[in-house]
């Protein structure tokens, strides 16, 4: 019943103000993209006000997604971490570098084997998607992602399968991962080790890559015009929603903080709040 309910009111459209402009004139949108780590939660915990924020915005009619760079997890498993979030959340709105990952292999280079370094997300997705896990290390395919227990036996064997000409892949090339402790090391670190040891560069599937986000763009047939992109990092879903000509917003929950918005001259989001919790003074109802 929740699951119908969510839909219903995620058909409605609301309106974002167009701030490059003075003009009062606003653009429609009808889909919301929510970074996790540092946008939603710090490592496992609810940022304040966020899941109400949540239920709000779908009240105004928005189409929630969530988005992430984090292959740790499947989407069924992150589905299920934001239950206990209190954030109800459909499988098919939930989109991870891992579930990416996935469907590029899927459609782009299919039948082949894949070696991964992950702590289990990436595994699963593609398992789920019919694909071959492989721990030989004449692997078709090497995809890194996070791993918590990467350890240099792991690196050695995903380089011995690069250097007989696996393709690389990488969820994401983020340095780290934001924490209530402060930044920790992410899939960046890793994916940095493994690109030294070969010499060979990945290719992005994650943010600020478009592949992700125009995936589901694609799979939900919405239009760039009508999404908005939030989240905490300058250099993933900022640079993502610039590169795909979205609206974008940052939060200051995460690793980005104000004197970093204005010191980066490169990569400016549209708007900038201290918290998801005060998207909704950007939005208003369709009306």
């Amino acid at each position: 019943m929740m699951g119908h309910m969510v839909m219903e009111n995620e058909k409605k459209i609301a309106r974002i103000p167009k701030k490059t402009e003075n003009t009062g004139k606003r653009i429609m949108v009808k889909a919301i993209f929510l970074d996790l780590d540092g946008t939603v939660h710090l490592d496992g915990k609810i940022i304040d006000g966020v899941s109400e924020v949540i239920k709000k915005l779908r009240t105004m009619g928005m189409q929630i997604f969530f988005w992430t760079n984090n292959s740790s997890k499947s989407r069924k498993e992150i589905m299920e971490k934001l239950k206990v979030m209190d954030i109800d959340a459909e499988e098919e709105f939930i989109y991870s570098s891992g579930y990416a990952l996935a469907q590029y292999v899927k459609e782009r280079l299919p039948g082949m084997s894949v070696y991964c370094i992950s702590d289990g997300g990436i595994q699963a997705e593609l398992t789920a998607s019919g694909i071959l896990v492989s721990e030989n290390q004449t692997a078709d395919i090497v995809a890194v992602g996070l791993d918590r227990t990467f350890s240099y036996t792991k690196l050695e064997h995903a380089n011995n399968a690069l250097e007989k000409g696996a393709i690389f892949i990488a969820t994401n090339q983020d340095e780290t991962i934001p924490t209530p402790e402060g930044p920790k090391p992410g899939a960046g670190s890793i994916v940095a080790a493994l690109a030294k040891a070969s010499g060979k560069i990945p290719y992005l599937i994650g943010k600020p890559s478009p592949y992700m986000l125009n995936l589901a763009l694609k799979e939900h047939k919405i239009k760039k015009t009508e999404a908005i992109i939030v989240g905490d990092k300058l250099d993933t879903d900022i640079l993502a929603a610039k590169k795909a000509g979205i609206a974008s917003v940052l939060v200051l929950t995460g690793v980005t903080k104000k004197q970093d918005v204005k010191m980066n001259k490169k990569i400016k989001p549209d708007f900038v709040i201290n918290s998801l919790k005060d998207i909704p003074r950007i939005l208003s109802n369709r009306g």
